[in-house]
């Protein structure tokens, strides 16, 4: 996947770093569809790009997973 927002940037390094690469168990864990993920990925500003922002932050509010980790990481890849 094409990194062209943060969103989805965000979106790709937690499946890959804490999901297993597995889009079907994130979908699961996101309580969501993996067809509502991928509208969200792929049409900035829809409900489902909204969703989809709300519940990464909720998972990793609930997994500790670091969002300032992450979004270092970004900066630091220049993505």
């Amino acid at each position: 996947m094409e990194h062209n927002s943060l969103l989805q940037w965000i979106y790709a390094h937690i499946l890959d770093e804490h999901m297993n690469s597995d889009p079907k168990q994130f979908a699961i864990e996101l309580r969501m569809t993996e067809r509502t993920i991928d509208i969200a990925l792929h049409k900035e500003g829809s409900a489902e790009y909204t969703l989809l922002f709300e519940q990464l932050l909720t998972l990793c509010a609930e997994k500790n997973i670091s969002i300032d980790g992450i979004l270092r990481h970004y900066i630091d890849t220049g993505d």
